[in-house]
Protein backbone atom coordinates (compact mmCIF):
# COMPACT_ATOMS: atom_id res chain seq x y z
CA UNK A 1 0.00 0.00 0.00
CA UNK A 2 2.64 2.71 0.97
CA UNK A 3 4.78 1.88 -2.54
CA UNK A 4 1.29 2.47 -4.23
CA UNK A 5 1.01 6.11 -2.31
CA UNK A 6 4.60 6.79 -3.30
CA UNK A 7 4.09 6.10 -6.87
CA UNK A 8 0.96 7.99 -6.44
CA UNK A 9 3.01 11.03 -5.77
CA UNK A 10 5.58 10.64 -8.00
CA UNK A 11 3.01 10.43 -11.31
CA UNK A 12 1.33 13.30 -9.44
CA UNK A 13 4.38 15.30 -9.73
CA UNK A 14 5.93 14.52 -13.16
CA UNK A 15 2.32 15.03 -14.51
CA UNK A 16 1.69 18.16 -12.36
CA UNK A 17 2.04 20.31 -15.67
CA UNK A 18 -0.42 18.77 -17.21
CA UNK A 19 -3.00 19.40 -14.43
CA UNK A 20 -4.27 21.67 -11.91
CA UNK A 21 -5.89 25.04 -12.33
CA UNK A 22 -3.36 26.98 -15.03
CA UNK A 23 -2.66 29.48 -12.54
CA UNK A 24 0.88 29.80 -11.99
CA UNK A 25 2.00 31.95 -8.40
CA UNK A 26 4.80 31.78 -6.22
CA UNK A 27 6.49 34.00 -3.93
CA UNK A 28 9.67 36.98 -4.34
CA UNK A 29 12.50 35.61 -6.00
CA UNK A 30 10.76 32.56 -7.32
CA UNK A 31 10.07 31.72 -11.50
CA UNK A 32 7.11 29.56 -11.14
CA UNK A 33 7.42 29.44 -15.13
CA UNK A 34 10.66 27.91 -14.92
CA UNK A 35 10.12 25.62 -11.99
CA UNK A 36 7.12 24.33 -13.95
CA UNK A 37 9.45 23.95 -16.57
CA UNK A 38 11.59 21.90 -14.95
CA UNK A 39 8.81 19.69 -14.00
CA UNK A 40 8.23 19.11 -17.16
CA UNK A 41 11.81 18.56 -18.21
CA UNK A 42 11.36 15.68 -15.27
CA UNK A 43 8.08 14.29 -17.01
CA UNK A 44 9.93 14.24 -20.57
CA UNK A 45 13.18 12.16 -18.73
CA UNK A 46 11.36 9.45 -17.24
CA UNK A 47 10.54 7.67 -19.73
CA UNK A 48 13.67 7.59 -21.75
CA UNK A 49 15.47 4.40 -22.13
CA UNK A 50 18.80 6.52 -23.04
CA UNK A 51 20.09 6.58 -18.90
CA UNK A 52 22.77 8.62 -19.62
CA UNK A 53 20.75 11.57 -21.52
CA UNK A 54 17.92 11.08 -18.85
CA UNK A 55 20.31 11.13 -15.99
CA UNK A 56 21.57 14.41 -17.52
CA UNK A 57 17.74 15.84 -17.79
CA UNK A 58 17.59 14.84 -13.88
CA UNK A 59 20.63 16.78 -12.81
CA UNK A 60 19.53 19.71 -14.78
CA UNK A 61 16.29 19.75 -13.98
CA UNK A 62 17.28 19.52 -10.54
CA UNK A 63 19.47 22.54 -10.54
CA UNK A 64 16.78 24.48 -12.03
CA UNK A 65 14.06 23.44 -9.14
CA UNK A 66 16.80 24.74 -6.80
CA UNK A 67 16.76 28.18 -8.35
CA UNK A 68 13.27 28.66 -9.45
CA UNK A 69 11.35 27.22 -6.53
CA UNK A 70 8.48 29.26 -5.17
CA UNK A 71 9.37 30.55 -1.78
CA UNK A 72 6.38 28.95 -0.09
CA UNK A 73 7.93 25.24 -1.15
CA UNK A 74 11.74 26.27 -1.34
CA UNK A 75 12.72 24.00 1.90
CA UNK A 76 10.99 20.85 0.41
CA UNK A 77 11.71 21.43 -3.19
CA UNK A 78 16.01 21.84 -1.69
CA UNK A 79 15.20 17.74 -0.46
CA UNK A 80 13.11 16.85 -3.67
CA UNK A 81 15.93 18.66 -5.81
CA UNK A 82 19.01 16.99 -3.74
CA UNK A 83 17.34 13.34 -4.30
CA UNK A 84 16.47 14.16 -8.09
CA UNK A 85 20.34 15.40 -8.60
CA UNK A 86 21.90 12.33 -6.75
CA UNK A 87 19.56 9.85 -9.06
CA UNK A 88 20.42 11.68 -11.94
CA UNK A 89 24.38 11.97 -11.80
CA UNK A 90 24.32 7.91 -10.98
CA UNK A 91 22.07 7.34 -14.20
CA UNK A 92 24.24 9.95 -16.08
CA UNK A 93 27.58 7.94 -15.29
CA UNK A 94 25.98 4.59 -16.62
CA UNK A 95 25.63 2.79 -13.44
CA UNK A 96 21.70 2.83 -13.81
CA UNK A 97 19.61 0.67 -15.85
CA UNK A 98 16.18 2.06 -16.44
CA UNK A 99 14.42 -0.59 -13.57
CA UNK A 100 17.20 0.54 -11.36
CA UNK A 101 16.41 4.25 -11.65
CA UNK A 102 12.80 3.60 -10.89
CA UNK A 103 13.75 2.32 -7.76
CA UNK A 104 15.86 4.41 -6.87
CA UNK A 105 13.06 7.44 -7.36
CA UNK A 106 10.97 4.81 -5.26
CA UNK A 107 13.24 5.10 -2.48
CA UNK A 108 13.62 8.89 -2.76
CA UNK A 109 10.06 9.01 -2.63
CA UNK A 110 9.84 7.12 0.54
CA UNK A 111 12.68 8.18 2.48
CA UNK A 112 11.39 12.04 1.16
CA UNK A 113 7.62 11.91 1.36
CA UNK A 114 6.68 14.79 3.17
CA UNK A 115 8.59 17.23 1.22
CA UNK A 116 8.14 15.76 -2.22
CA UNK A 117 3.86 15.37 -1.03
CA UNK A 118 4.32 19.64 -0.61
CA UNK A 119 5.74 19.60 -3.67
CA UNK A 120 3.40 18.04 -6.08
CA UNK A 121 0.23 19.54 -4.15
CA UNK A 122 1.79 23.09 -5.11
CA UNK A 123 2.87 21.65 -8.91
CA UNK A 124 -0.85 20.19 -9.29
CA UNK A 125 -2.87 23.26 -8.03
CA UNK A 126 -0.22 26.06 -9.55
CA UNK A 127 1.64 24.30 -12.83
CA UNK A 128 -0.62 25.26 -16.43
CA UNK A 129 -1.88 22.38 -18.33
CA UNK A 130 -0.53 21.31 -21.20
Amino acid sequence: MRRSALLFLLVALLAGCSSGSGNVAGGSGSDPTKFCAAIKKLESAKGSSDMTAAGAAFTSAAADLQAYAPTEIKAATGTYATMIDTIGKAAASGTMDKLTLQQELAKGMADNAADIAKVAIWVSKNCPRT
